[in-house]
């Protein structure tokens, strides 16, 4: 096998591998297939595999008695280079105390890449090659360069859709199984398609072929562990938050549901997807509104560009309906380009997210209204701040911005 095409399935399988199962690894290794000239495909398929994605999990299930019924048992020399372990929160990787006798996934990238530089038209050396394609997608899974205590996850209890599981199992499975559900429809084709885009505008990272800093990257994500980067919180069924039962206080890793993200600060928001319901109340009582019954209908949150989701909302008083707002909340350019679609009215009205709050501003009738809305503990509150849209200085204008 030819070092160019070593580096080249090297370079590209690194490109978005954050922890994969099955699925995870065919679309990572159909991504690094991608960026294959002809030439070297070709040399592939006739002396290695017909297609990486078809064997980029294999690794995985030699060594399982639920996919190798019978011959699991002398695989299972190989479980030990699927992970590297360090002590107990030590975020430093020493490769002679964490990797004894090269028996950790760096040993393995070592040894099968060298073994590969070399080709002979062998069943071992296509064995080298499944294991080598599989080992990159592994090293750069954050949990697959983990504590020795808990595993890698694997003994740490989680909540998920009030599912529960382990932190291991919902970073390599669950997550990636429920953005392809709720955001590409489980259409995998679709997901891929966005994953090759993002791919193409990526910026390549100097020492990007290095087996060691594949393994520092991964060890940056669980320093912030270490450093106690992440917010504490108590143990939460909405699924929005997951956390350890491990002594001491109990960490969130930084998990949003349904796609509604993180806020700059870091703070994990709770799910807003789903309907509400509520009552309003307006300021100076008696005003237009007050106690009016309120359904708000929201949908996923938009993932990706030029995409729009629900954002319904139905105003009752004494079970008339009052007012109905089919709007669409939708991302245009990137994750901060978004706004709030009235159908009605075919008016696009600009929000962003601060720390925790969803904030627009926009003029209607004469008036300026300034809308914010976010969670307080299990409530989804919307405030909306209306002024007359006037100077408060004759001849002098009055601009409002937000920061």
């Amino acid at each position: 096998m030819s070092s160019l095409l070593l580096f080249l399935i090297l370079y590209a399988v690194t490109s978005y591998v954050q922890g994969w199962g099955n699925i995870g690894h065919s679309l990572v290794a159909h991504l690094a297939q991608s960026q294959l000239n002809e030439r070297t495909l070709q040399w592939m398929r006739t002396h290695l595999a017909s297609d990486m994605s078809e064997i980029a999990f294999w690794a995985d299930t030699i060594h399982n008695s639920n996919t190798n019924i019978l011959g699991s048992r002398r695989w299972q020399w190989s479980r030990p280079l699927h992970y590297i372990n360090t002590p107990s929160w030590n975020c430093n990787y020493v490769h002679e105390r964490d990797c004894i006798d090269d028996r950790c996934t760096h040993g393995a990238l070592k040894n099968y890449s060298t073994r590969l530089m070399t080709y002979e038209n062998n069943v071992r050396h296509q064995q080298d090659f499944f294991f080598l394609v599989h080992f990159v997608g592994d090293v750069h899974q954050p949990l697959h360069v983990a504590f020795d205590d808990d595993a890698g996850g694997n003994s740490v209890d989680v909540r998920f859709m009030n599912t529960s599981t382990n932190l291991h199992s919902l970073w390599d499975t669950g997550i990636l199984t429920f953005r392809l559900r709720n955001t590409f429809q489980s259409n995998i084709n679709s997901y891929y398609d966005y994953l090759y885009l993002k791919m193409l505008n990526q910026t390549s990272e100097i020492n990007d072929d290095s087996f060691l800093q594949w393994i520092t990257e991964s060890l940056d994500i669980k320093q912030e562990l270490c450093t106690g980067n992440f917010d504490i919180h108590s143990e939460s069924d909405n699924g929005g938050e997951f956390c350890s039962k491990k002594a001491g206080p109990c960490r969130v890793y930084g998990i949003a549901l349904n796609g509604w993200p993180m806020s700059a600060s870091g703070t994990v928001q709770t799910n807003w997807t789903g309907t509400w319901y509520g009552a309003t109340e307006a300021y100076p009582k008696g005003t237009l509104g007050n106690g009016w019954n309120v359904t708000f209908e929201i949908g996923p949150y938009p993932m990706v560009d030029n995409n729009c989701t629900m954002w319904r909302s139905i105003f009752k008083e004494n079970g008339t309906i009052k007012l109905t707002k089919d709007n669409r909340f939708c991302r245009e350019h990137g994750p901060d380009d978004l706004y709030i679609y009235d159908g009605s009215g075919g008016v696009k009205v600009a929000v962003q997210w601060i720390h925790n709050m969803l904030v627009s501003s926009f003029k209607y009738n004469g008036v300026f209204a300034v809308a914010t809305m976010r969670m307080r503990g299990d409530i989804l509150e919307e405030e909306i701040l209306i002024t007359g849209d006037n100077p408060a200085i004759k001849d002098v204008m009055v601009s409002v911005r937000t920061h």
